[in-house]
């Protein structure tokens, strides 16, 4: 029942605003901490590894609301559990979601330390390193570094391609289809955060590029990854000195943005939106972006 709940609570996560459940996820959580101390405990490393995801869970729904320090604190407790039971993908998993949570408090140091650790766990493995180098490239960004930016963005496709190659290799999730438009999407947002670190619009321009590829594999997105996606355009669109364009196609998906609770489409909106006041007269008072603005 525990795994299973588990199972659901990490899909619903993609799909939906699910930060109503972390009451649930963190109660299953001291349940298992506390049958892991039981003496004598039969079910040792099962529940050891069940600890480590429900504590990535409980982070990520801490993370999605905003609370980022709660969201450190049970980060940490998976990451160890993780390591605990030798769950390579888990620990990946959550290193990968430390990384995210450094980018929202704009630690660019703490983003390029946590993509290094994933590099050290990859151990080998095309699927992590290839992970492992996009998130680098993303922590590259922030630093405004562009050429360690490009590098590791080739260095990420190369590990991707060797995935597709080798079936055996990995999680389903990073295989195929729905690998490329993780790692695409994720190149898009290092790009224009490397564009918006050295204000080169060539790299905006990348940057839009392949964010309008990695929109057009995913047909029927989840809600909150077509928004914040779509925000992401708008925003390559302004990182290239096209503000008219931007707020066009961010006006549809205004009412949305400011609708969804999570963070990680607030701080798409936010950069938005700082890029665009700037050029606010060439928009003019009337447009409905004003009020988000505002």
């Amino acid at each position: 029942m525990l795994a299973a709940h588990l199972s659901v609570g990490v899909r619903g996560t993609e799909a939906t605003d699910s930060s109503s459940e972390g009451d649930a996820v963190e109660a299953a959580l001291g349940l298992i901490v506390r049958l892991r101390r039981e003496p004598d405990c039969p079910f040792g490393p099962a529940l050891t590894r069940l600890a480590a995801g429900y504590a990535f869970l409980a982070g990520q729904l801490r993370m999605l609301r905003g609370q980022l320090g709660a969201a450190m604190f049970f980060y940490d407790r998976g990451l160890r559990w993780a390591a605990l039971c030798a769950d390579t993908a888990l620990t990946l998993t959550v290193l990968c979601d430390m990384n995210a949570l450094a980018r929202l408090e704009n630690d660019r140091a703490g983003a390029v330390g946590h993509a290094r650790a994933m590099l050290s766990a990859a151990r080998g493995r095309s699927w992590a390193e290839s992970l492992a180098q996009l998130h680098l490239a993303r922590g590259f960004a922030l630093l405004g570094e562009s050429g360690e930016t490009l590098a590791s963005v080739t260095r990420c496709r190369t590990a991707l391609a060797e995935v597709a190659r080798d079936a055996s290799d990995g999680p389903d999730w990073i295989k195929g289809a729905q690998g490329a438009v993780l790692v695409e999407a994720g190149i898009g947002g290092a790009l224009r955060d490397a564009a918006v670190a050295t204000s080169d619009r060539g790299l905006a321009r990348d940057a839009l590029d392949v964010t309008q590829r990695a929109m057009t594999r995913v047909p029927q997105p989840p809600r909150p990854a077509a928004v914040l996606l779509g925000l992401r355009l708008a925003d390559c669109h302004a990182c290239a000195g096209r503000p008219e364009t931007a707020a066009s196609v961010a006006s549809p998906l205004l009412a949305e943005a400011l609708a969804v609770t999570r963070v990680t489409v607030g701080h798409e909106l936010r950069g938005l939106l700082g890029r665009l006041a700037p050029r606010w007269p060439h928009l003019g008072p009337a447009h409905p972006m004003t009020a988000a603005v505002r």
